[in-house]
């Protein structure tokens, strides 16, 4: 099962309504995979473009996506691993050392994307718990010691919200002031949108 789908799985046992598309290169093997949700409190039918979060875990998918990025989105990346200077002046960078969390819990490189999901969440103001018995369901067929690494994994980033916090980069005005879009008006902002009529559009990484 794909981080998209466990992502969307914990949102649709929340009640929510969710629409899930996978995007896959034409390449046999390997190429640039994504895997889009769309969110509502109301009935949807089709995904829709731009996001407003892009989770971006290499350099090519910010090359790729970046523009997909609604003004005043968000982008969560690892700025140390994908080596990557976002150049958009118009949306949040969150900045969240997802290599360096899954190494210090000592689990599996692979646990960057459970990292990232859980960092979507805590960004959106979701309800951990929810995301938990998804991957409760993805990983128990393999056994309790996957489901632990898989909840810790997510988990990571959500134990230590100041470092998300503080690695937001805000955006400075031509007059000096902080730009509007910081991170809590953004993660107020966005937990809105779940919980109103609209939506939140969110494009994943497509591994597990």
């Amino acid at each position: 099962m794909t981080v998209g789908e466990i992502f969307s799985k914990a949102f649709v046992k929340g009640g929510y309504h969710v629409v899930a598309f996978p995007e896959y290169p034409s390449l046999i093997r390997g190429g640039h995979n994504t895997f889009q949700v769309r969110i509502d409190a109301q009935r949807i039918r089709a995904p829709i473009q731009p996001v407003d979060i892009l989770v971006a875990l290499n350099a090519e998918t910010i090359e790729l996506d970046l523009n997909d990025l609604i003004p005043g989105g968000v982008l969560l990346y690892d700025m140390k691993s994908s080596n990557v200077a976002p150049t958009r002046e118009d949306i949040t960078l969150c900045d969240v050392p997802l290599t360096q969390l899954v190494t210090d819990l000592h689990l599996p490189k692979v646990a960057v994307n459970m990292a990232a999901m859980g960092a979507s969440v805590g960004l959106i103001g979701y309800e951990l718990a929810l995301l938990n018995a998804a991957i409760q369901d993805a990983f128990e067929g393999k056994g309790e010691s996957s489901v632990e690494q898989n909840v810790s994994a997510a988990r990571a980033v959500r134990l230590r919200d100041a470092c998300v916090s503080r690695t937001v980069q805000r955006r400075t005005s031509a007059h000096g002031r902080p730009a509007q879009n910081d991170f809590n008006r953004k993660r107020r902002y966005l937990h809105g949108r779940v919980q109103s009529r609209d939506e939140v559009y969110c494009n994943l990484p497509d591994e597990a």
